[in-house]
């Protein structure tokens, strides 16, 4: 894992972080302020029940008879409140009830037009104010496929509730509700702003803890970068001993099988090294500063002029798509070994006398540049692409070493993209093995 994608994870562990502690603290929150809306709902519809049942008249109540034995008294608090006071509590809970209440209520007859009008406690500047809000909340059950006995709703600083009475007339309740709102909405912007405010030293926090929880991941590149260097280089001087023993070999008893074989692994052995040093070189940091305008077009041409003779050696067409005049900003090493290795992975795995094709196109966005390198698979169909990036994969399960590969290349190749922030994809289509690499 080089720098960058360790400062990839580390901005992805924050971002996760952060994002999960949001959505809890937003959860609570949600969940606090719907359980004190309900609750709300409740409690205003039950007081609008009472004032219905009393004809949109509280003072009914102090008169009535039912009041003493706890008729109209809210569910949650009669027995307790019966048990507690007796018949005189329940009175005094009445008048504290009616003394408290804003409200007023109008009632119609059968022909909508008003027979009576109540208030307590509201004072109106405009005296039209009652009877237009109530024709307005009237209005919003006109429009009902199916008629019903009472409506409950929102309207303005004003809950209502419209039923029906029993000689066919109907009764519009309206109760001031603007002091519960105005703490139901505090409530629900002191929430937010703690969602807010959390988030926020939330991120601070998870920020700085980051840098710890990534310090074992960039110690461990670094170990790696390190046995890597140090392996190669322990590695050469005993390749270059068998080399020499073997060629002197070959001086006094002549070539034979055995000889040959021992340098052909030496070789490979070498080129494993040079790939494994390479692997630690794309894993540096990425010093942006040093790159610069390319010609696209003759690099890949000259790429891929180089590695032409060697397909056609093999018997296999080598063909090309690429325009004139695509330009882009990277380092010139980079795409000549991103474009090489794509080819050369191409030309091993492809199949005989199939098909190599290697095209190039500006992409879609502006400043990006998109490569593709297909060839000839028939056998594609049922391979498991998802693991060909990476590293010291071979689909060839017996490791079969006649193709030269290490299993490294492709992960070489999305090292190198992932420089560019790009994306490295494979599919298989219709007997053709596609590698498309974009660059940002």
């Amino acid at each position: 894992m080089n720098q960058q994608q360790i400062e990839k994870l580390r901005k992805n562990f924050i971002l996760l972080s952060t994002l999960a502690f949001f959505l809890v603290m937003l959860f609570m929150g949600g969940v606090m302020y719907l359980t004190n809306q309900l609750v709300l709902r409740s409690q205003i519809r039950r007081s609008l029940n009472i004032i219905a049942e009393n004809d949109g008249d509280l003072r009914r109540m102090e008169n009535s008879s039912d009041a003493s034995d706890g008729q109209y008294l809210p569910d949650d608090h009669a027995s307790s409140f019966f048990e507690a006071f007796g018949f005189s509590g329940v009175a005094e809970l009445f008048s504290h009830f009616r003394k408290s209440q804003r409200y007023f209520s109008i009632l119609y007859d059968k022909d909508g037009e008003v027979e009576a009008f109540h208030s307590n406690l509201l004072e109106f500047r405009d005296a039209d104010y009652p009877y237009q809000s109530a024709e307005k909340v009237m209005q919003r059950t006109e429009h009902r496929l199916f008629p019903i006995r009472k409506n409950f709703g929102q309207y303005g600083s004003f809950y209502y509730l419209i039923t029906s009475r029993e000689n066919g007339g109907t009764m519009v309740i309206m109760i001031d509700c603007s002091t519960e709102i105005n703490t139901s909405n505090r409530l629900l912007y002191t929430a937010l702003i703690l969602v807010v405010l959390g988030t926020m030293v939330s991120l601070l926090i998870v920020r700085i803890l980051s840098f710890h929880v990534v310090q074992p991941e960039i110690r461990n590149a670094m170990l790696q970068k390190q046995f890597i260097t140090n392996a190669s280089h322990e590695l050469k001087t005993p390749l270059s001993v068998i080399r020499a023993n073997t060629e002197l070999d070959q001086m006094i008893n002549g070539e034979n099988e055995w000889n040959q074989s021992t340098l052909r692994q030496v070789d490979r052995m070498n080129g494993l090294i040079a790939n494994l040093v390479m692997i630690a070189k794309s894993a540096e940091h990425d010093d942006t500063s040093e790159r610069s305008a390319l010609d696209v077009s003759r690099i890949l041409h000259e790429t891929t002029d180089a590695f032409r003779p060697v397909a056609l050696q093999e018997e296999k067409s080598f063909e090309t798509q690429i325009p004139d005049d695509i330009k882009y900003t990277a380092l010139e090493s980079d795409l000549r070994q991103l474009v090489s290795l794509l080819i050369d992975n191409a030309i091993k795995y492809c199949d005989e006398h199939g098909k190599i094709l290697v095209t190039a196109s500006p992409a879609a966005r502006s400043r990006q540049l998109r490569l593709s390198v297909s060839n000839s698979f028939a056998d594609g169909a049922t391979v498991d692409y998802s693991r060909f990036f990476d590293r010291f994969y071979r689909q060839d399960e017996s490791h079969n070493v006649d193709r030269g590969g290490y299993g490294i290349g492709l992960s070489i190749v999305e090292s190198l993209v992932e420089k560019y922030n790009g994306t490295a994809n494979v599919s298989w289509k219709d007997g053709m093995i596609r590698f498309d690499v974009v660059l940002k």
